[in-house]
């Protein structure tokens, strides 16, 4: 079904683009007409500004930070190409390969919503596949059983970050924002936040694991959002002590959490 359908290119907008829009696709709704929002609608805007604009970014960076807990490998590759970027501002860091792929990867296995749903605004028939969607249906989209697809994810449940760095996955198996002319809004904010928070931190902290982590989610909720990161994580000042120093403290102290050096808030 899902081969059936057209990339977002073929349908003539790319959702996953960080480039300015052309003069001609502005004009496309310069004629369009503005209105006026009823002090209900501009709570429920202000609402939804603070949840799918902050709580969304801040789980996936924790996600992130757990993942590369975990997977030295990538963290250290990560810190690596930190280090060869000359100033964390917007233009370098949107090109900074291995950290845009670690955010996507992040995205992949913890999108912020696990599933959301449009309306079918009129009988659309899926492509060959002989199924027609009446015209009212609440077409529901399960976005996480979508990025663990085998099918078209390799080793769905692991962390790779490699997948991004060349993707040549289907353009409709990776829904973190959404596609199409209804794409997250903020989609564009929320990567360079990802980035900026994610490039600072790295570049400066290393971070381990100091026990078993354990992970609880709210249940029925559709926001992959922790509670909270029990023993996520210890950190140090990559300039202020060794590995040794920190690997003696940490036998020392039971493996418990500790900070070491500056803290970074």
């Amino acid at each position: 079904m899902i081969d059936s359908e057209k990339s977002n290119r073929d349908l003539g907008y790319d959702s996953s683009s960080d480039v300015d829009p052309t003069p001609e696709e502005e004009s496309q709704t310069a004629g369009q007409p503005k209105g006026s929002l009823t002090p209900d609608e501009l709570t429920a805007q202000g609402m939804l500004l603070y949840i799918a604009g902050y709580d969304t970014t801040s789980a996936t960076i924790a996600h992130a930070i757990y993942y590369l807990s975990q997977h030295v490998d990538c963290q250290t590759r990560l810190f690596e190409e930190l280090k060869t970027c000359n100033g964390f501002t917007y233009d370098n860091l949107v090109h900074l390969k291995y950290l845009n792929a670690v955010i996507n990867e992040t995205l992949r296995l913890a999108p912020p919503l696990t599933r959301g749903n449009r309306e079918c605004r009129q009988d659309y028939k899926l492509g060959n596949t002989g199924i027609t969607i009446p015209k009212g249906t609440t077409v529901e989209i399960f976005i996480y059983a979508l990025h663990r697809d085998p099918d078209f994810w390799p080793n769905p449940h692991d962390f790779i970050p490699d997948r991004f760095v060349e993707p040549t996955h289907h353009p409709y198996a990776y829904l973190p924002f959404g596609a199409g002319p209804r794409v997250c809004i903020g989609q564009r904010f929320a990567m360079n936040e990802m980035r900026m928070c994610l490039a600072k931190l790295l570049h400066k902290y290393e971070f381990t694991l100091a026990q078993p982590p354990v992970l609880d989610y709210f249940r029925g909720s559709p926001l992959m959002s922790p509670k909270n990161l029990i023993g996520l994580p210890y950190y140090k000042d990559i300039n202020d002590i060794s590995y040794k120093e920190a690997d003696d403290i940490l036998d020392q102290s039971h493996r418990k959490c500790h900070s070491f050096g500056k803290t970074p808030y």
